[in-house]
């Protein structure tokens, strides 16, 4: 899977609006009041703004595009509310001049309310004819409706893992279409209807995310499988609450059974519980029936329409008819107001029941069904907290909230016959300082270049007893060679406050012949800091990373991100791998080179020590920065062993202040 962030001054009261957080509005919070937020905030304030999309047709089903703020009315939990914002979004809005049709002072709210797709990909009641039209159903849509900017997300549900999360929301249309395309999960039916015998995992590697770790197999009730989904779907549109804006639901699907809302079946109440988390959630379905055959005619559907109906979403039966279902989704969502409401601010979770109409006859108005105040984060059900690690781990923007930012430094090196990534991030006093709360968690994600999951760490620790110091946390994978994208996550397991540090890595193949540099590490004498680390491979390890890279940590500092103001020399760990050489001589050179003017500077290297591990030699060098200008450079490391003349170089980042 891929999986996921900011602005944080402009954007945070948008998103306080969007999802219904409470706000000073006589100004606009800073970052530094960020962790207080749920604490204090609430307590200060009385209103917040409230935000609905509303679609409105005639009863033909065609979009009304001309109406003024006064044409509607707004109800919340049966209480008349005043309109104060109004936009309409149309493909081509009339010619026309209203005056309170000016966009609001709310914009950049409105801006964050682009549509979102959600496209659900049903394996466990499908089969392969109608997996293969799912998928090109969902690439026309894509190819044909889609517009710039708009956001998709990927699910699919499968009878060994349940729900899954595929792609989280993002813009990047053709990374939705690689993934859709790239999917290849085993139908739970057969052409002929029978389901296929099979208990184990049918995705190679980690293609995905598990939203739920199900232990379900085939020997269990069909009644049990039955109730698992809606409860899935329940979780998540719980969690789709805090999304801002519609979150347009496709669902491919040969359905649950055409007596799946009667009275008397034991699963109606799960069914009937799910759409209204969904409708609550703004989440319409739209379900399209994936039945191929003789079997569309044999087992007439309605569990779809009947979901689709609760959701405010719509019913298609045929999946061949997937160009003509693309323009009605198109015309059904592409079209449509915003009002905008203020309320009094609430942490209390409790769910308002929204009821939007038109002072005119002969109109369907079509929104959401309600929602649910904000309330704290220790509150969120598991559901919730992943798809929060997902926004900040996945997205570079993420919706949810806005991260603190941090730097890191990814070390690849080879040990015995393994490829390693060593993940060396520095946690500033400035971030530790924000987490008030003694249970916080640091996630560790890497992704492969394709952006599925190649591993995920995680770790609990109190911040708190480092308040006035650095402090550099570790985490290790064993990963192939390859290009990787590496995230550290840190959350306050109260608040929810976040903070994020993001780099890519490059991790090199083992060395047949020769020689071979690894990752070098930057140092410089510092104190003042503390180390936290992970327990990362638990396997035994031939040559640990402290190993590979030792130096005294009391006297020592890794520089991560930049140099420190005032650095005038430097330090650095430089391990070389070497085989099929006796008693090698290896012999160090360095350059610094401008990463703006590509200006070249000669640098004067020092050996301070030499160490060997096992087939890896370490030299730890110095050199002066003395005469070097602040500024962005590349570090260039070169390595010859005199005998044999073999070579290798390899280059970091420096930033010198």
């Amino acid at each position: 899977m891929m999986i996921r962030k900011s602005l944080f001054h402009l954007l945070f009261s948008a998103l306080c609006l969007v999802a219904g957080l409470p706000f000073q509005k006589s100004s606009v919070p800073q970052r530094q009041e960020a962790v207080q937020l749920q604490k204090t905030l609430q307590y200060e304030v009385s209103v917040t703004l409230k935000i609905v999309q509303v679609y409105v047709t005639d009863k033909k089903g065609n979009p009304i595009p001309d109406l003024q703020k006064s044409d509607f009315v707004v109800y919340d939990n049966g209480i008349q509310k005043k309109i104060t914002e109004f936009e309409r979004h149309f493909p081509a809005p009339p010619e026309v001049k209203i005056e309170d049709v000016k966009p609001s002072s709310s914009r950049d709210l409105f801006s964050m309310m682009v549509r979102k797709f959600l496209f659900i990909f049903d394996y466990d009641r499908n089969d392969i004819e109608g997996v293969a039209k799912s998928k090109s159903a969902a690439l026309h849509f894509i190819d044909t409706q889609i517009q710039p900017g708009e956001e998709i997300a990927v699910f699919s549900v499968t009878a060994v893992r349940g729900l899954a999360l595929r792609e989280y929301w993002t813009a990047d249309h053709q990374k939705v279409r690689n993934t859709i395309k790239n999917m290849q999960e085993i139908p739970g039916v057969s052409v002929k209807g029978i389901p296929y015998n099979f208990s184990g995992p049918v995705v190679q590697g980690m293609e995905y995310w598990d939203l739920f770790l199900s232990t379900r197999d085939r020997g269990v009730p069909a009644s049990v499988k039955l109730r698992e989904f809606p409860s899935q779907m329940q979780e998540l549109a719980k969690a789709l609450q805090h999304v801002p804006g519609q979150k347009n639901i496709i669902l491919f699907s040969r359905g649950f059974g055409r007596n799946i809302f009667d009275p008397r079946s034991i699963s109606r109440g799960f069914f009937l519980d799910m759409s209204k988390a969904l409708a609550s959630a703004n989440s319409p379905v739209f379900s399209v029936n994936t039945t191929t055959g003789m079997d569309k005619f044999t087992w007439p559907e309605t569990s779809l329409e009947n979901i689709s109906k609760m959701t405010g979403g719509k019913y298609y039966g045929d999946v061949n008819y997937y160009s003509e279902i693309a323009k009605d989704i198109q015309n059904i969502t592409n079209n449509y107001y915003i009002l905008g409401y203020y309320i009094e601010a609430a942490w209390d979770g409790k769910y308002h029941k929204i009821k939007v109409g038109v002072n005119k006859k002969g109109y369907d108005v079509h929104t959401q069904a309600g929602y649910f105040n904000p309330k704290p984060f220790r509150e969120y059900s598991s559901l919730e907290k992943e798809l929060h690690l997902f926004d900040l781990a996945l997205t570079e923007r993420p919706l949810l909230q806005i991260p603190l930012r941090f730097t890191m430094a990814p070390l690849s090196y080879v040990a015995g016959e393994e490829t390693r990534l060593q993940v060396l991030s520095k946690i500033p006093e400035a971030v530790i300082q924000k987490f008030s709360g003694k249970k916080v968690e640091l996630v560790s994600l890497v992704f492969d270049e394709k952006e599925n999951l190649a591993s995920l760490q995680r770790a609990k620790s109190d911040l708190t007893k480092y308040r006035g110091m650095d402090v550099f946390y570790t985490s290790e994978a064993l990963l192939p060679p390859g290009q990787y994208n590496c995230r550290l996550v840190i959350r306050d397991l109260d608040t929810g406050e976040a903070a994020v540090a993001s780099a890519s890595a490059h991790v090199t193949k083992k060395l047949s012949v020769g020689l071979s540099m690894h990752s070098p590490l930057l140092l410089v004498q510092a104190s003042n800091f503390a180390y936290l680390e992970d327990t990362g491979v638990k396997k035994e390890e031939p040559i640990s990373w402290k190993e590979v890279y030792p130096y005294d940590r009391a006297q020592y500092s890794p520089i991560v991100g930049e140099a420190p103001t005032g650095t005038t020399k430097l330090y650095c760990l430089v391990p070389c791998s070497f085989k099929g050489i006796f008693l090698p001589n290896i012999a160090l050179a360095v350059n610094l080179v401008n990463s703006i003017s590509s200006e070249k500077i000669p640098m004067i290297l020092s050996v301070l020590s030499k160490t060997r591990k096992a087939d890896i030699e370490i030299q730890f060098v110095e050199f002066s920065l003395t005469n070097v200008p602040p500024g962005k450079y590349l570090l260039y490391l070169y390595a010859e062993e005199t005998g044999t003349k073999s070579v290798s170089y390899i280059q970091t980042s420096l930033i010198i202040k």
